[in-house]
């Protein structure tokens, strides 16, 4: 989440506690043969349902199909940050119940005092997939010579570990036993060790030649890829579909002894969006989706096939990214239009928010399946989500109080407002072509500012334009209308958030040059990285999340509602709140 261009669509592109409690999390079926809470959506009872969930034993066979959207398509991990890769592992792994750090790979790990240094004891046992032991030296070459490694082209592992200008240092201290040593207290660095772990004895000889960057690509054979994983590569379909074969030396095992996973084979179908998946579903092509509200009302009165998961709000954000660079950038003049000069001021974008019927979006546009969104950070992340954000109510006067205030009236009486000098007021908001419903929710959006004066045009471009104007810092563009996916802990998305972050797009003011409520989101983010107690850190982005709501920078709307539709073959299901349902692929059967 840390360069710009590349990396941008990955952050904005949307596949996909106490103020959203009017949902539910239970399964719809028929015998709904798991009781969970069905009157008011209780993240605790969710929580205490996942974790006192027991798997069934499995019966070993069988094919399990997944739907995976189109995109950069990669296995390589030290490369690219959404590589698929089932046969790699981490040193730990995130509980799918509570988001916590849990033991993988590592069956236990020790912090000092100061919580420089972390030694970390590895599960002894573990085989390669081509029967070579795991150790801490393949530990050791992932992060010496993979993640720090510099003269890998497009090394964004780097990027998750870099500690200003230190680097980690790693040592082993026997073959199941390694330290880290952290330049100062690095609370976030426990969660990115589930950064996946490489062999040493396979990859080693392409890092001493440097062409590791063009290992693990989709085209790569099968008997050259080496993990610990629960599954191995075995096939890819250009265009069409992904074919992985459980490994016959999974260290995994179910409460009889039992070796996992259950299912011979996991293929990963190929999709271009949303509706193409659900086509798939309905074809049984494929045996569940992650869909949306909308998606679950079209089929649940028609198909008896399926169960039906509630899991609340999306960690996927629907929001206007507004420029807040005025009339000029990096001290030049723009000849840009006037009313990017108003979009800098706060009490315009509050004008804008409090226009906003996100109530009727999600009554129309997404069905009822929805949830009005104050925060950048989910009510399903219970870890931090903060009730304390400014809450933009539909509020039709109190915008145009706003504008009035600013000096934004109506002076020739076409229903459009004006500055003092007579020009109209006149927004373009830039929508990717091709999502109807970012379509459906800017048509809503123009109707709303309309009522209070506000002209606003939608420009439809292919997403990659929309990018590029995103990442050129003087861009001439005024509003988006775009997504974020947040990770578990904030601190993933502070190369958006961050003043200085490679991917903060709606403002270039940098060093002394912030507004002192950039310099305070900056601040927060410093403080988080190096405050180990939670509860502290709970504060620090409860601040935070105020503080974007106040000066909105992004103007939030909506998320969808998240519900797993699956087939009912498909046993040994446990949706989470982190997890949602592959956290316990090795563990899913075929009935």
């Amino acid at each position: 989440m840390c360069c710009l261009g590349k990396s941008i669509p990955k952050l904005f592109y949307a596949v996909g506690v106490v103020l959203l409690l009017l949902t539910f999390f239970h399964c719809d079926t028929e015998d709904n043969p798991k009781q969970y809470p069905t009157s008011v959506f209780n993240f605790d009872s969710l929580k205490s349902v996942s974790q006192s969930f027991v798997p069934a034993i499995g019966k070993l066979r069988g094919r399990l199909a997944i739907p995976l959207y189109h995109g950069s398509l990669s296995f390589n991990p030290i490369i690219n940050p959404q590589a698929l890769c089932p046969f790699f592992e981490g040193l730990v792994r995130i509980d799918p119940a509570t988001g916590k750090s849990i033991p993988h790979l590592a069956e236990k790990w020790e912090p000092t005092q100061d919580s420089l240094t972390w030694k970390f004891f590895l599960r002894k046992g573990v085989l390669w997939s081509d029967s070579t032991p795991f150790s801490a030296y393949d530990v050791q070459f992932t992060f010496d010579d993979l993640i720090f490694n510099t003269k890998i082209p497009n090394n964004v592992a780097l990027r998750r570990f870099q500690v200003g200008n230190y680097r980690i240092e790693v040592t082993v201290i026997d073959s199941f036993t390694i330290s880290f040593k952290v330049p100062y207290s690095f609370t976030y660095f426990l969660r990115q060790l589930t950064q996946e772990i490489l062999p040493r004895h396979r990859y080693e000889p392409l890092v001493r030649n440097k062409l590791f960057h063009r290992a693990l690509s989709m085209h790569t054979s099968s008997d050259s890829v080496v993990g610990t994983g629960p599954f191995l590569f075995s096939s890819y379909i250009p265009l069409s579909a992904i074919h992985f074969t459980k490994n016959p030396h999974c260290w995994q095992r179910d409460s009889t002894g039992g070796q996992l996973p259950y299912v011979d084979t996991v293929t990963y179908v190929l999709v271009s969006e949303l509706d193409e998946a659900l086509h798939c579903l309905l074809n049984g092509e494929i045996d569940f989706i992650a869909a949306d509200g909308l998606e679950y009302t079209k089929i649940k009165n028609t198909h008896s096939t399926f169960d039906y998961f509630h899991l609340g709000p999306s960690f996927t954000s629907s929001m206007i990214l507004c420029n807040l660079n005025g009339n000029t950038v990096s001290g030049s003049t723009l000849t840009a239009k006037e009313s990017r000069r108003w979009i800098a001021q706060k009490s315009f974008r509050k004008a804008l928010a409090y226009a906003i019927d996100r109530q009727k979006i999600i009554d129309t546009t997404m069905k009822g399946k929805g949830f009005v969104q104050r925060s950048p950070v989910s009510p399903t992340n219970t870890l931090f989500y903060s009730d304390k954000c400014v809450n933009y109510t539909h509020d039709i006067e109190k915008a145009k109080a706003l504008l009035k205030e600013i000096g934004l009236f109506d002076t020739d009486n076409d229903g459009y407002v004006n500055d003092s000098s007579g020009s109209l007021i006149e927004l373009t908001l830039e929508v990717n072509s091709g999502n109807t419903f970012r379509m459906a929710i800017a048509e809503a959006l123009v109707k709303d500012l309309k009522r209070i004066g506000i002209k606003l045009l939608i420009n439809q471009e292919d997403q990659e334009k929309i990018f590029a104007k995103l990442a050129n810092k003087a861009s001439q563009w005024d509003l988006v209308l775009t997504g974020i996916t947040e990770g578990i802990d904030p601190y993933s998305t502070r190369e958006i958030w961050y003043t200085a972050g490679e991917n903060h797009v709606w403002s270039n003011r940098k060093g002394s040059n912030r507004q002192l409520w950039q310099r305070k989101t900056d601040s927060l983010f410093d403080q988080s990285i190096i405050e180990m107690n939670e509860e502290n850190r709970r504060v620090l982005f409860s601040q935070w999340q105020h503080l974007v709501s106040d000066e909105l920078p992004a103007i939030f709307l909506v998320r969808n509602e998240r519900v797993l539709i699956i087939n009912k073959r498909v046993k040994n299901v446990n949706p989470t709140l982190f997890g949602g349902i592959l956290h316990n692929l090795n563990e899913l059967y075929i009935e």
